[in-house]
């Protein structure tokens, strides 16, 4: 889908409490800020199989009342920089949930590295089965090589970026 005559992209992030997912924000917001994009920022809750047990690939993620915080927090901040955005938190599958909305977007935002980075795993479950399976192009946005400075990759409105490093290039996926 692409956006109607006179808008900017829909621009989806998938968001949790990983630097790489902080890292995503920070480059939709940018994007945004570049083309007038709308950012929407969304937690997927995975549901429980049982007490205590989630499907295969997810984490148990972050308890109900923080993840309303998280991307209440993040959506203020955008906004608070002139980014038209809005957050919401779902349950359910977090890979379907992202790739049946990515049909309503124009691109699709996600940290492109895996918590469990130290067994090998350098993409997650969730961007592995969205760059196979979106409707949308896909951005892979790394963490910070350095997680501590992760604060100080925010570009300020108006302001031009350094320039890319290699550890903040993202990875573009168009499906």
């Amino acid at each position: 889908m692409t956006a109607p005559i006179g808008t900017g992209p829909r621009i989806l992030v998938g968001v949790d409490d990983s630097p790489a997912a902080a890292a995503a924000v920070r480059w939709a917001a940018e994007f945004a800020r570049w083309t007038g994009g709308q950012v929407a920022l969304l937690h997927i809750r995975p549901r429980l199989l049982a007490p205590g047990l989630v499907a295969r690939g997810c984490t148990a993620g972050l308890d109900p009342a923080a993840a309303d915080a998280l991307v209440a927090d993040l959506a203020a901040g955008l906004r608070g920089s002139a980014v038209q955005a809005c957050a919401e938190v779902v349950g359910g599958d977090p890979a379907r949930v992202l790739i049946a909305r990515s049909a309503r977007v124009d691109l699709l935002v996600l940290g492109g590295e895996s918590r469990r980075r130290q067994r090998g795993l350098l993409l997650g479950a969730v961007a592995q089965q969205c760059t196979r399976q979106a409707r949308c192009p896909i951005v892979l946005v790394p963490a910070p090589a350095d997680v501590h400075q992760a604060a100080s990759l925010a570009v300020p409105a108006g302001a031009a970026p350094a320039g890319p490093t290699p550890t903040t290039l993202p990875v573009v996926v168009m499906t």
